[in-house]
């Protein structure tokens, strides 16, 4: 008896030590931070220096610094020395462009390091980034982006072309050309912008104004050439010309006799928020259900619903569905079929059965799995005794 509680005893003393040995030797905490302004990606501009200054958290212990980088821009990146736990990474990019235009991967990595007199386990934390470098050419390139946005009718369409260099050579003279059609492809009309020139790695926008008067509201789409010193881009955009109306996508085609849910998506064709927007629904002629209102973005799709009471047989019946918006409203023509509440009690109840059925197999094959443990628990004791008698 006196020897199995040392045993105890000891064997507690010896878990609380290991506890406490590793507790204090763990080298630091597990979250390791780097913090440092965001750089990437990065253009390679010949004769720039990039400087950018970075802090090493969350850590006791010293650190070491380190890059990996492709042999083609190892030259001419470095990191400074570390000083209470700050460093700079310093890009001095050469005067001359030695290497092929591309996109240039490099990282940078901080490791714990433990002093020389350390004594401890544990692992050590390290975190690294990644930085892209974009490296251009002197042959010229023009990368540009279109945008044809979405007006009300009898408003002008206001055309952005978004042009960036892409290039270390200037580009002479840019200009674009818009041709704009309907949603059967027919051309209404074209549109040249102002020319313009744009230096190295500089961005500009060129704009221009359609006029939409006398045109019907719906779907159109523009194309955009952009010509530049002798090479050409081709954009494409779609936008719409919008009035003040709502547009019924979809709503409950099937409701349940009693209690039922009644929902509408409608549409917004309007480029202005529309307010007050609710539906009342019509069975036979007969209201049966106004919803809550609510507000719709520009162009936005929204629902309105409510709680309808259906006390129709079943069968298919005409209704009509109002919806109302700043103090305007349209009726659309629906058709709703009415079905038969299913009882569902019948099939609760034998849901039920099953259920306690379940729990009555997991509480029977756990007793006996509880019954299984303690007999070779007995066993075990019993023959342990019948040992212990016999040495004795």
């Amino acid at each position: 008896m006196v020897s199995s509680n040392s045993s105890k005893l000891f064997i507690f003393t010896l878990s609380i030590f290991l506890f406490g040995f590793i507790s204090l030797s763990l080298p630091s905490a597990l979250g390791l931070g780097l913090s440092g302004v965001k750089i990437s990606p990065i253009t390679y501009v010949p004769g720039q220096t990039i400087t950018n200054h970075y802090s090493i958290t969350e850590t006791s212990l010293p650190t070491e610094v380190s890059l990996s980088t492709a042999p083609e821009i190892s030259t001419f990146i470095r990191t400074t020395e570390v000083k209470n736990n700050e460093f700079d990474l310093i890009i001095e990019f050469p005067e001359t462009l030695t290497m092929e235009p591309g996109i240039y991967s490099f990282g940078l990595s901080v490791n714990e390091v433990p002093p020389s007199d350390y004594v401890g386990v544990g692992s050590y934390v390290s975190i690294s980034k990644r930085f892209e470098m974009n490296v251009y050419s002197y042959q010229k390139y023009l990368s540009a982006s279109f945008e044809a946005p979405s007006v009300n009718e009898a408003n002008p369409v206001p055309f952005q072309i978004n042009v960036q260099s892409q290039s270390y050579a200037d580009i002479d003279n840019i200009k674009g050309q818009i041709t704009v059609y309907d949603n059967k492809n027919q051309e209404l009309a074209e549109i040249i912008t102002p020319e313009i020139s744009l230096e190295s790695l500089t961005s500009q926008i060129v704009t221009a104004q359609w006029n939409t008067t006398g045109l019907l509201p719906g779907d159109y789409w523009a194309k955009a050439v952009v010509f530049y010193d002798g090479k050409s881009i081709t954009l494409n955009d779609t936008f719409k010309i919008g009035k003040m109306d709502l547009l019924l996508k979809n709503y409950s085609h099937e409701l349940e006799q009693g209690f039922s849910e009644f929902k509408a998506q409608i549409v917004n064709k309007w480029g202005n928020e529309l307010n007050n927007v609710y539906a009342v629904l019509f069975l036979e002629g007969r209201e049966i259900l106004q919803t809550p209102s609510i507000s719709i973005g520009p162009w936005q799709e929204k629902e309105v619903q409510g709680i309808v009471n259906i006390e129709k047989e079943s069968g298919t019946y005409p209704g009509t569905l109002k919806l109302f918006y700043e103090g305007e409203s349209k009726e659309e023509a629906i058709i709703l079929t009415i079905f038969k509440k299913i009882d569902d009690t019948q099939e609760k109840l034998q849901q039920k059965i099953e259920h306690s059925r379940a729990i009555t197999q997991v509480f029977m094959v756990s007793s006996i799995i509880i019954v299984l443990i303690l007999l070779g628990y007995i066993f075990y004791q019993k023959k342990k005794s019948n040992g212990e008698n016999n040495v004795l």
